[in-house]
């Protein structure tokens, strides 16, 4: 990935910096364990909070920490 999309995606990333494969080895493994067992058709977004709107996250000045 060239470096400048790289760095716009997390700019516009709430939490700021891309996600780990093993975050999402975590929930797949959460889903397929009995932890999960009462879990049905719900769609989890692992995005870091790109999903979230400007008025869910608070001031510009919170979000930038």
């Amino acid at each position: 990935m060239p470096k400048e999309i790289k760095e716009f995606a997390i700019a516009l990333t709430p939490a700021r910096r891309l996600g780990k494969m093993e975050e999402i080895g975590y929930l797949i493994s959460f889903l397929a364990s009995d932890r999960a067992a009462f879990i049905n058709g719900a769609e989890i977004h692992i995005d870091g909070g790109s999903r979230l709107n400007m008025s869910s996250l608070g001031s510009r000045k919170e979000i930038r920490k």
